[in-house]
């Protein structure tokens, strides 16, 4: 796959695993992704969430995104960067609308963590190239 196949595999597949760090412990939850792009694959949580808190002391992060059907997993790595923009956060509870809830809850979008995972990396995995060796393709 060249990079434009991968990124248009990202956005049909947006869910990924995302696999975060706090100290020597790993930890993998699903996430669904906004965008992927060259700047890099834009997503959310919570500020309340574990995962902000190990993404703020640990900016490396790798997302896992699988296609069951056509047999195919993409490994993105890079590091997230918090975003704190209003626009965004406005079109992410307009997409999600059990966000809207949250947000009248807390009087305020301040919950809404967005990240991008930038300077990213990838290698795609299908059941031809299982045993081949891993090429990795610079994505941002």
């Amino acid at each position: 796959m060249n990079k434009e196949q991968i990124f248009e595999f990202l956005n049909e597949n947006g869910v990924a695993a995302l696999a975060t760090t706090d100290g020597e412990r790993p930890y993998l939850r699903n996430v669904w992704t906004i965008k992927s792009d060259e700047k890099g694959i834009l997503f959310h949580t919570s500020k309340m969430k574990d995962m902000f808190t190990q993404l703020m002391k640990n900016k490396n992060a790798e997302m896992c995104f699988l296609n069951e059907d056509k047999s195919v997993q993409i490994r993105v790595s890079g590091k997230a960067r918090l975003i704190e923009d209003v626009t965004i956060k406005n079109d992410i509870v307009s997409k999600r609308p059990f966000l809207k809830e949250i947000e009248k809850q807390q009087g305020s979008l301040d919950f809404l963590a967005v990240f991008l995972l930038e300077h990213c990396i990838a290698t795609v995995w299908t059941m031809e190239s299982i045993l081949a060796p891993k090429e990795y393709i610079t994505l941002s």
